[in-house]
């Protein structure tokens, strides 16, 4: 890659900077114009209306929604960006993952590339449906077999 190409993608890089932030400071503008012609009747009504304690406690119990809202955000994002392997238990014996709520057997290849995929059963065996990877099954006693 030459200078000049070098150059030009830092240069549209910085733009891309500079147009997001007027974006941002656009919709802040926005926002705060919104709010002081269209909010403040609105609040001035209520305010009047509703007695002075029903407000505070709608208040506080907003703020609570909010915070809770906050709470569970945070939790996705930490389940989300938890390594997908975590999830599930591996079996030694059989060189496959098992989902620990269904029992199921969880191909390994597809789950390296993000993707949860049931094995089926083959006489046996396990073989995946999507990219017929094929893995150890359990061996089960012939008394075992028929009862």
């Amino acid at each position: 890659m030459s200078d000049s190409e070098s150059s030009i993608e830092r240069l549209s890089a910085s733009a891309v900077k500079y147009v997001a932030g007027g974006i941002a400071g656009l919709v802040v503008a926005t926002t705060t114009t919104l709010l002081r012609h269209f909010a403040r009747p609105v609040y001035e009504s209520i305010r009047n209306e509703v007695p002075k304690d029903s407000l505070i406690q709608v208040v506080y119990l907003l703020f609570l929604v909010c915070l809770l809202l906050c709470v569970w955000i945070r939790l996705l994002y930490r389940e989300r960006r938890k390594p997908l392997a975590d999830r599930f238990e591996f079996d030694d014996y059989g060189g496959y993952y098992v989902d620990p709520r269904n029992g199921r057997a969880v191909c390994p290849s597809c789950l390296a590339e993000g993707k949860v995929v049931n094995m089926m059963d083959v006489s046996g065996n396990k073989m995946c449906n999507a990219c017929k990877t094929a893995c150890r099954g359990k061996t089960t006693a012939k008394s075992d077999i028929g009862n």
